[in-house]
This record gives structure tokens, sequence and C-alpha cells, in this order.
């Protein structure tokens, strides 16, 4: 892996970071880096939501497909009742232990 500059200030914060947590630097960057790319996803979703929002027409069927979507997601009392056209489960089979001679 290619050697990367960082300012002198970054790697005493790093090092202060490694020492209080016990991790390695490389660790603490790999978290760092992968909570930053998170957060840039997040961002980019929040501005596609806005340019979605300010289209009425494209709202309302955003709306619309999640109103759909409500039914299939039922609350957890209900999730536990069988759907009727699913097989029956099967019983569970229980081992049995047999004595292999005379008590």
């Amino acid at each position: 892996m290619p050697t990367l500059r960082i300012s002198h200030s970054s790697q005493e914060v790093l090092r202060r970071l490694a020492e209080e947590s016990g991790e390695s630097p490389q660790a603490i960057l790999d978290e760092v880096i992968e909570m930053y790319r998170r957060q840039r996803f997040l961002e980019e979703n929040n501005r596609a939501f806005e340019v979605l929002r300010a289209n009425p027409r494209a709202w309302k069927a955003e709306q619309a497909e999640r109103k759909a979507w409500d039914v299939t997601i039922a609350p957890s009392d209900q999730r536990r009742q069988r759907h009727p056209y699913s097989r029956p489960r099967k019983p569970s089979r229980k081992r049995l232990d047999i004595p292999s001679g005379p008590a």
C-alpha cells in the first residue's frame, strides 16, 4: 500500500486517538474513512429526497408507493401468525435415547 502524507496536526491527533483507544492508527483511519463514506452516502440521499419533494407529482407517487409497502410490514404480533396460504410446518422430530443393553 502506498504511503500517504498527512499534516503534522493530523498525525498528532491520530497518535493520541491510538493511545487512548488502544487501536492501531491504521484501524482508526479505516474506521474514520468508513464513517465518512456513510456520511457522504446519507448526504447524497438527503439531497435526492429534497429534489424528489420539490416535485409534487413525484412526491405523491413516492408516498403512494410507501403506502403500498406499509401493508406488507405487519406489527410484531401479526408476524407470528402463519399466512393462510403458507405450507404447514413439519413437526419437529425429537431424538429418543434408547438404552443399548439390559438395565
